[in-house]
C-alpha cells in the first residue's frame, strides 16, 4: 500500500528530525501518530476476516504492520529500550550498534524499508493491563510531594521498630493491604443527562482580554479575562498548538464557571474554557474554541428550554463536569439531546462538525 507508507514514511522522517533537536515529547507524539496509522488500517481491513475470504490481502496487510513493529521498535527505544528490545526480537533482530556479529541488527537506516523480517516468532503480550486496585495502590503509594512521601515512609518504619517483638499479641510487621477505593460515583446519577447538565455545571460568556504564554510550559496559555463580575479572572488552556495569541485575544469564550480553581505548572486557573476536538484520519488534532460573540460577558449559558435563574452547584470538579458529556453535533454544541445557548441563540462551531467538546 504505497499511499499507507508515504504516510508511515513521512511521519518516519519527522519523528527522526525531532529527536535530533532533542524535542523528545513532539517525538514521542509522532510515535504515537505512527502507530495509530497502522492500528486504523488493521481495523478497517478486518484481517480476521480477509484470511479466508482474501488471503492474499490479509497477508500483505500484516506483512506491512510488522515492518511498522519493527520501526516503531527503533524510534521508541530512547524511551523504553527494554520494551523494543523485546519487540524487536519477535523478529529475530537487535537494536543498537555493537562489535562483532551486526547481523539483525537495526538502526534508523532501516526505517521504512520492506526487507529483513523474514519471520515472527516467540511473542508476547509487551504491556499488561493495570486492574482497578493496582491502580489504586499505585496511586497512594506516589501521591503527594516527595518530601511528603519519605515522611510517611519513615512513620511507617518507626511504626514497625516501636511494635513489640514475637509472642502473642505482637503486632503483625506487614502492613494491611487496604481496599481498593470504590469507584467515585457520578453526582446526580439517576438523573437524565440534561437534567444532571442544569444541576451541575454553570457556563458563563466571558471575553479574553490580556493573553500570555506560560513561562513554565510550551504548549499553555495564560489567559486574563473579563467575566462580567468587575474583577478580572485568570484561566489557563493548552491552546499554543492550535491558537496564536492574537486570533483569541477579544474572543467571548465559553468559560466552565464553577469549576473548581486547578494549579497548572504553578498557575491557578480559575475555570477552564469550552474547545471542540476531533482528531482526523492521519491521527492530527483539530480544536476549535467555542464562542458567542453576540452575547455580553457574564452571560450564561443553559441548555434550550433551561432557566437561566435555577442556579447549579456553587463548585464542582473536573470528574463531576467530564461526567456530562458535551459533543459537537452537527456544528451544534449539545449536551443529551438538547443545544447549548447564550441569550437564546444556539452555540455554533465551524470547523468541528462532530467531536467531543471539554
Amino acid at each position: 500500500d504505497e499511499a499507507f507508507w508515504a504516510e508511515v514514511r513521512a511521519l518516519e522522517a519527522q519523528a527522526g528530525a525531532q529527536l535530533e533537536r532533542a524535542e523528545l515529547r513532539d517525538a514521542f507524539r509522532t510515535a504515537f501518530q505512527i502507530a495509530d496509522i497502522a492500528n486504523k488500517r488493521f481495523q478497517a481491513a478486518e484481517p480476521w476476516k480477509a484470511r479466508t475470504s482474501d488471503p492474499d490481502k490479509a497477508a500483505s496487510l500484516l506483512s506491512d504492520l510488522c515492518y511498522v513493529l519493527r520501526d516503531l521498535a527503533v524510534i521508541m527505544h530512547p524511551y523504553m529500550p527494554q520494551a523494543m528490545d523485546k519487540l524487536a526480537s519477535f523478529f529475530g533482530l537487535r537494536i543498537g550498534s555493537a562489535a562483532g556479529d551486526t547481523s539483525g541488527m537495526l538502526s534508523w537506516k532501516d526505517l521504512g524499508s520492506l526487507s529483513g523480517v523474514e519471520r515472527v516468532a516467540d511473542s508476547a503480550v509487551l504491556f499488561q493491563k493495570l486492574e482497578a486496585d493496582s491502580i489504586a495502590e499505585l496511586r497512594d503509594r506516589y501521591s503527594g510531594s516527595q518530601k511528603e512521601r519519605a515522611q510517611r515512609d519513615a512513620d511507617a518504619k518507626d511504626a514497625t521498630a516501636k511494635a513489640p517483638a514475637g509472642g502473642q499479641g505482637a503486632a503483625d510487621p506487614k502492613p494491611e493491604s487496604k481496599p481498593a477505593p470504590e469507584p467515585k460515583p457520578a453526582p446526580y446519577a439517576e438523573l437524565p443527562l440534561e437534567e444532571r447538565f442544569k444541576k451541575l455545571i454553570d457556563l458563563r460568556v466571558a471575553e479574553i482580554v490580556k493573553i500570555e504564554r506560560h513561562p513554565k510550559a510550551d504548549k499553555l496559555y495564560i489567559e486574563t479575562l473579563n467575566d462580567g463580575t468587575g474583577t478580572e479572572r485568570v484561566i489557563v488552556s493548552g491552546l499554543v498548538p492550535f491558537y496564536k495569541e492574537e486570533e483569541l485575544l477579544g474572543k467571548r469564550i465559553i468559560l466552565v464557571n464553577n469549576l473548581k480553581p486547578a494549579k497548572l505548572r504553578g498557575t491557578e486557573s480559575r475555570g477552564m474554557l469550552l474547545a471542540a476536538s476531533v482528531s482526523g484520519a492521519e491521527g492530527k488534532e483539530t480544536v476549535e474554541v467555542l464562542t458567542a460573540p453576540w452575547a455580553a460577558p457574564g452571560t450564561r449559558v443553559v441548555l434550550s428550554g433551561q432557566d437561566i435563574n435555577a442556579p447549579a452547584d456553587a463548585e464542582i470538579d473536573v470528574d463531576a463536569f467530564f461526567s456530562v458529556p458535551i459533543r459537537a453535533l452537527d456544528h451544534g454544541a449539545m449536551a443529551g439531546s438538547l443545544p447549548l445557548q447564550a441569550d437564546g441563540r444556539s452555540l455554533r462551531t465551524e470547523r468541528v462538525s462532530e467531536g467531543e467538546i471539554g
